[in-house]
């Protein structure tokens, strides 16, 4: 009798923290409603050649009042320093770099984008697909988690992806409170995405 106790006690400690982190998950994947918020902050982040081209592009249609933009590399950053607050944080994976080193350059990335975003969560993050966006919306994605900020991470997909989503695309797209593609074939083909048409 004694042991069953125990094994019920023990079972008990594992699954109510279990169910608990279940239930907080499922609250911040879909049962978090967009709301009307004073003070918008927006964060645009800036990745590195066509990524910032479209990025920039895109904004400058949209009649936002961007507070800061996070770059990865010192160009993207030159386009922006003088237009607002500028994070800098270390790319998760150089061009060509071999998958294996891309692990250690993505955990240092992920260091430091993990402090400098600790004190920067923005209302809204607007993403559009190179590499190092990964790490920084699943550091958004934790804070939200566990309750430091209430971020709205947007992601629009490159425009050169036409028949599938990009490596980056699909690792967020499970996190993400909006998914914006520009062709109807990933429109069709994937759930939870939205499509408005080309937007550059």
């Amino acid at each position: 009798m004694h042991y069953e106790n125990l094994i019920s006690f023990l079972v008990t400690i594992v699954t109510v923290p279990i169910f608990l982190i279940l239930i907080r998950l499922v609250y911040i994947l879909y049962g978090d409603p967009p709301r009307r918020v004073e003070n918008v902050s927006i964060s645009v982040f800036l990745g590195s050649g066509g990524h910032t081209g479209e990025m920039l592009a895109l904004i400058s249609k949209l009649d936002l009042k961007i507070s800061t933009y996070i770059c990865s590399d010192e160009t993207s950053k030159n386009k922006v320093k003088d237009k607002g607050e500028v994070i800098y944080i270390p790319r998760a994976r150089h061009v060509g770099q071999s998958y294996f080193t891309s692990i250690f350059t993505t955990l240092h990335s992920f260091i430091i984008s993990s402090i400098l975003l600790l004190f920067n969560c923005p209302s809204v993050l607007l993403l559009n697909g190179p590499g190092t966006s990964v790490p920084i919306a699943y550091i958004i994605f934790i804070y939200k988690f566990l309750g430091i900020c209430s971020t709205r991470i947007i992601y629009i997909e490159s425009l050169a992806r036409v028949e599938k989503l990009s490596l980056s695309g699909w690792l967020l797209l499970p996190i993400t409170n909006r998914f914006i593609v520009q062709w109807d074939k990933l429109y069709q083909k994937y759930n939870k995405v939205e499509y408005y048409g080309i937007l550059l």
